[in-house]
């Protein structure tokens, strides 16, 4: 029996080497694709200055057009403003204007409200005054109109 299982050992331990020597054979496959597929210490550091410089430059790019923005930006402001300004100079002038017309006309309204109402006045007394002498001139002649009415009828 030892050399039965002396024989059953070596087979075993040649099909051990075997598989072993195919696993050897799988893993050499495996780190060659994997060298050829991965990177390495210095592409790591050289794609981190890489991606450094591109973001720098991004920034850069992003912080020119921003400041260019602003300009525009506060430029229109100041255009915006100045043409409010020129035109509430414009309202407050016209405004001004028609007030001043508004006083001269309301003015002259009043000036012929006041001449209408001495003149109104005026004729009112002098139809008062000729009514009244008229009254005394016929409160004369009543007495003679009476005295005559009683002779004639």
């Amino acid at each position: 029996m030892d050399t039965s299982d002396e024989q059953n050992g070596h087979r075993n331990l040649e099909s051990r080497v075997a598989r072993l020597e195919a696993d050897v054979a799988a893993i050499k496959i495996d780190v060659g694709v994997i060298k050829a597929n991965g990177a390495t210490k210095a592409d790591l550091v050289a794609l981190r200055f890489e991606l450094s410089a591109q973001i720098v430059e991004a920034q850069t790019e992003l912080s020119a057009q921003i400041s260019q923005g602003q300009a525009r930006l506060s430029a229109q402001v100041v255009q915006v403003h100045a043409d409010l300004s020129a035109q509430v100079v414009q309202v407050h002038a016209d405004l001004s204007a028609q007030v001043v017309q508004g006083q001269a006309d309301l003015s002259a309204q009043v000036e012929r409200q006041r001449s209408d109402l001495v003149k109104a006045v005026t004729d009112g007394r002098l139809a008062t005054v000729l009514w009244f002498t008229g009254v005394v001139v016929f409160a004369q002649f009543l007495p003679a109109i009476a005295q005559f009415v009683k002779e004639v009828f």
